[in-house]
């Protein structure tokens, strides 16, 4: 690509079409120096929900790589840009790690004539919310299959373990989780309880009596159970229990036919909606 230098926008009548300046998503016009022609007013938007208050003469007439996130994101830009004047269409998917986390953007541009210049038109759409939904519903599959790949109490630990995994790769931050499993074969039934930590391979296991009535509660009950803060409200006297590891804040509990999966949190109203959702 040529030495990038700043120069004039062009005057063409794409600065003027309502379709670009309508497009949905950010739309960028590039010369084949790499200098930016234009915005439009998506790029703009986009901008102010990622916390950037920007204008189009912040942009217009400047090195589109002088706004790239750092030099790996620089030369992925220009060898994008170059792909495109040399005839080709690419769509690119991309992982970026930007000052407010991480994004997952794709890239789809082509090429344009405007008074007997050539720019790129280079659509940008961010897919996080969709890249990270459609990993939670891979994880949420892969627990599900273990859970009904379970053959026998036995099988417990690497239920956990996947638990503990799709609750990773969801992005919920907590401090642990486990399954209460309901023991029918005692008379009368009793409640064992499974649980593992996030930064602790291992796994205990410990009898439980004083949680038989709450499990079977959540259980015939049928709906989530979400304990925001146990040191504010302690409905079900869940303290004294909780805390001899840590002081367990924000406990979730998600009924099944034998017991529940319970997830924990060493801070106060530590799930968010999508998280008590999972």
């Amino acid at each position: 690509m040529a030495t990038k230098t700043t120069s004039p926008p062009i005057q063409g009548p794409l600065r003027a079409d309502p379709l670009f300046a309508a497009l949905p998503y950010p739309a960028t016009l590039v010369d084949e120096e790499g200098i930016i022609v234009d915005v439009n007013a998506a790029f703009l938007d986009y901008a102010a929900t990622r916390g950037r208050s920007i204008d189009r003469e912040d942009r217009i007439g400047h090195p589109i790589g002088e706004f790239a996130p750092g030099p790996r994101e620089e030369t992925r830009l220009e060898s994008y840009l170059e792909r495109l004047f040399s005839g080709q269409r690419p769509i690119e998917r991309h992982r970026m790690v930007a000052a407010d986390g991480v994004r997952h953007l794709e890239l789809a541009g082509s090429v344009v004539e405007i008074d007997g210049q050539r720019l790129a038109l280079v659509v940008r759409r961010d897919r996080t919310d969709q890249v990270e939904a459609q990993a939670r519903l891979d994880a949420l599959g892969d627990l599900r299959r273990t859970i009904w790949n379970m053959a026998s109490p036995d099988d417990i630990d690497t239920v956990i373990r996947a638990m503990r995994d799709a609750l990773r790769k969801c992005g919920v931050d907590f401090y642990g989780c486990g399954v209460n499993l309901i023991d029918e074969s005692s008379d009368p039934p009793s409640v064992r309880v499974y649980s593992m930590q996030t930064g602790e391979a291992d796994m205990w296991k410990e009898e439980e009596s004083g949680a038989v009535a709450l499990v079977l509660g959540f259980v015939h009950e049928g709906v989530t159970v979400y304990r925001q803060d146990l040191l504010a409200t302690d409905d079900f006297t869940e303290s004294p229990r909780l805390h001899r590891q840590q002081q367990v804040r924000s406990v979730l509990d998600v009924p099944f036919a034998r017991g529940s999966l319970a997830v924990n949190s060493l801070q106060p109203d530590a799930f968010t909606r999508t998280d008590v959702e999972l």
